[in-house]
């Protein structure tokens, strides 16, 4: 039975459009725009993923994923907000949210969060496919070359840091989620639709503070957490945080102690 996605939006356009996008692509798609209904319509259709606005005249979004998660703990839900920013996703991803996307996103953007919750990106041909181009790409020119197989670690659930940003001095946040074999760790905004992948090609300052950039993103003081990622042993994980990392505590022990 194909999974059933449960769209809470007010405005009817939006409602519409990923009923008819979602359904092409094989969902069960239940659409409503009453905020308050939401629970019993949950209890009603079962939904597999909520897709919840944040900002809704009747019922604030985040309340209402308050309440989704206290009487359906196991019900995923994806915020969706024409206005996002790092705090509402460091509060929904807090109560409980699988992932938070900034409207508009597109269809591909859309496709590849419901798959990630759904744990269909999670499939053995798919990471075996992605490892074989990796390693053809990496063999090319190259002679008897011998491989040490790596063992792949990430974590085994979100995770939300919030502290102030070293540069900026803003309040800030960084919401780490779970990655697929070979996915490797990649940075990316609320509304960025590409990652940057962490790799020393899109390395584009080291004075101040480490940066990394690319596809027409960047963020800044990385170094303390990759350096925790790297003493754990952790090889894939997904980081959406704003324009810089909050520093913790100068250093990456208190990321070492929150891992």
């Amino acid at each position: 039975m194909n999974a059933t996605v449960l769209v809470v939006d007010d405005e009817e356009r939006i409602r519409s459009s990923l009923q008819g996008i979602l359904s092409d692509e094989g969902f069960r798609v239940v659409a409503t725009g009453d905020a308050p209904g939401v629970l019993d319509l949950i209890a009603l259709e079962k939904p597999e993923v909520v897709l919840l606005d944040v900002w809704m005249p009747e019922l604030d979004g985040i309340e209402l994923l308050r309440q989704i998660k206290q009487k359906n703990p196991v019900t995923h839900v994806i915020m969706i907000s024409g206005h996002a920013n790092i705090q509402n996703a460091v509060a929904a991803t807090r109560l409980g949210a699988a992932d938070f996307i900034e409207k508009p996103f597109s269809v591909s953007g859309l496709l590849a969060s419901l798959e990630h919750v759904l744990g269909h990106n999670n499939s053995g041909s798919h990471i075996t496919s992605q490892l074989a181009a990796r390693t053809e790409r990496a063999s090319r020119g190259l002679h008897s070359v011998s491989i040490r197989a790596v063992a792949q670690r990430t974590i085994t659930r979100s995770l939300v840091l919030g502290g102030q940003g070293l540069h900026s001095g803003l309040k800030t946040g960084v919401i780490l989620h779970p990655a697929p074999v070979g996915s490797g760790i990649t940075f990316s905004s609320l509304a960025a639709q590409s990652a940057i992948p962490a790799r020393l090609e899109n390395v584009s300052e080291t004075g101040y503070n480490t940066t990394l950039s690319g596809n027409g993103h960047s963020v800044r003081t990385v170094e303390h957490l990759l350096s925790a990622l790297h003493g754990l042993g952790i090889s894939n994980l997904r980081i959406q945080t704003g324009d810089e990392v909050p520093s913790l505590d100068g250093s990456a022990l208190e990321f070492c102690k929150q891992l």
